[in-house]
């Protein structure tokens, strides 16, 4: 398992929001495939809260870093109740899964989009 980012991130409930994950170490990330996952507690039963492919930003090359984003739409935050989320980014490309990041999500509510 390669160094893995741990952060904290907050969202509002009925606006999109962009997320941006800088690889720890230099390298091509061309060709990998990585997913954003989201659940109340890391024991949540599937399905997920969220689960979003990345996109690669900068796939990187032996002098610099890979930049993965991801996208939550407005339509997906809608789906979430506020609160705290755990998150994680992961690699998925078969045999080579590898957990790049994790950390918490707060979910904001929001005056116009009430539960």
């Amino acid at each position: 398992m390669s160094d893995v980012t741990r952060q904290a991130i907050v969202v509002y409930r009925g606006t999109s929001a962009f997320l941006q994950f800088t690889m720890e170490q230099k390298g091509s990330i061309a060709g990998q495939t990585h997913v954003f996952t989201a659940r109340s507690t890391p024991q949540s039963p599937d399905p997920p809260a969220l689960s979003i492919p990345a996109q690669h930003l900068d796939e990187g090359s032996d002098s610099t870093p890979g930049v993965i984003t991801v996208t939550i739409t407005k339509f997906q935050t809608l789906t979430l109740a506020p609160g705290h989320y755990v998150f994680s980014l992961e690699r998925t490309d078969g045999d080579l899964e590898d957990l790049l990041a994790l950390g918490t999500m707060t979910v904001q509510a929001d005056v116009l989009h009430a539960l």
